[in-house]
């Protein structure tokens, strides 16, 4: 007796996976094709972009090796910025040079700060060992004024 369900079964046992296979052959055909294609476009800008590499060096080694002058340019000084803060060991020094006699213009140059930094550094200590000196002055008159 002939089952009708044979037939079926042939063609999802082999029809089916043959061609499931072959319609994945065929995709992956078409994938290297397309990637042959892009290989073959993209070594082409490769190339493009190494030559502009190359000139673009060139220039800049021609810019550091040799930088344009002018006949009338005059050497500027060196450029100090605008505001030097003086950190601590700077500060220090300061102090100790005005406590030794030094002017403000010597210890500037001997310390290369700027003149107004050394001024305003010599300012604000005066300032504040005034305020440390008054109280105390204050309290040892107030404590003489106890005794008697």
């Amino acid at each position: 007796m002939v089952h009708l369900f044979e037939p079926v079964g042939v063609f999802l046992m082999y029809v089916v996976p043959g061609t499931i296979a072959a319609g994945c052959l065929l995709m992956l055909l078409r994938f290297e094709r397309r990637m042959s294609a892009f290989e073959t476009h993209f070594s082409g800008a490769k190339d493009s972009l190494k030559s502009q590499a190359e000139e673009l060096a060139k220039k800049l080694s021609g810019i550091y090796e040799a930088p344009p002058t002018s006949a009338t340019a005059e050497p500027r000084p060196a450029a100090q910025p605008a505001s030097v803060a003086l950190n601590a060991t700077t500060r220090s020094k300061v102090l100790k040079m005005h406590r030794l006699g030094g002017t403000p213009e010597q210890i500037a140059t001997a310390l290369n700060t700027p003149k107004g930094e050394v001024m305003l550094l010599l300012k604000v200590h005066q300032i504040v060992m005034q305020a440390i000196e008054q109280p105390r002055s204050g309290l040892e008159t107030a404590g003489a004024e106890e005794k008697v």
